[in-house]
């Protein structure tokens, strides 16, 4: 199982409302860290009352090597709002792929797992800047013949290739389009 989730950085002290429609699974608001569970320390989202940003990047798990990735490597400048995706599946075929260098979006008949895709509606933050990462619970074969729960972080890249990352530049209100996959 997969479990993704959506890191969105907005420039430090600023707030405002990031929306999301889908065809999938909408997008929970996380409060708390998945691994660490250090609660949310900072206000930053207009439209939702309560703790709902973090203002260091100490809720990531050590682990994760994004935390060199900019601007993940300048928390005292960032906020970041977290949201969890769901989990990603392989049941679906024929996926489409993101070429960060290139920008070409190629089709794979052949290739399994599971895209998702929504649109987010931005406005109050100078801009904002999203990543994702995996986190992954896989069945392991251990010693002695026995099954055991492993688990494990999987990078942006490993999760998401290629399309894990992008800024968009909101003066106004605007409209990104994320793809996820398996």
């Amino acid at each position: 199982i997969i479990q993704g989730t959506l890191l969105i950085t907005v420039p430090q002290g600023q707030s405002g409302t990031i929306s999301f429609s889908t065809i999938d699974e909408m997008p929970t608001l996380l409060t708390v860290s998945p691994e660490t569970l250090v609660k949310v320390d900072a206000d930053k989202l207009t439209h939702i009352t309560g703790l709902d940003g973090y203002t260091t990047t100490d809720f990531l798990p050590s682990t994760i090597p994004v935390l060199n990735h900019y601007p993940l490597n300048k928390p005292h400048q960032y906020d970041f709002i977290i949201f969890d995706l769901g989990n990603f599946t392989k049941e679906e075929a024929g996926l489409y792929d993101y070429n960060a260098e290139t920008g070409a979006i190629t089709y794979h008949p052949s290739a399994q797992g599971e895209q998702k895709e929504y649109t987010v509606t931005i406005s109050g933050f100078e801009y904002v800047h999203f990543d994702m990462y995996a986190y992954v619970e896989t069945v392991c074969r251990c010693r002695g013949g026995g099954n055991c729960k492993c688990k494990r972080w999987k990078t942006t890249w490993e999760g998401n290739p290629g399309s894990h990352d992008s800024t968009a530049v909101t003066p106004e209100p605007a409209t990104l389009v994320l793809l996820g996959r398996d």
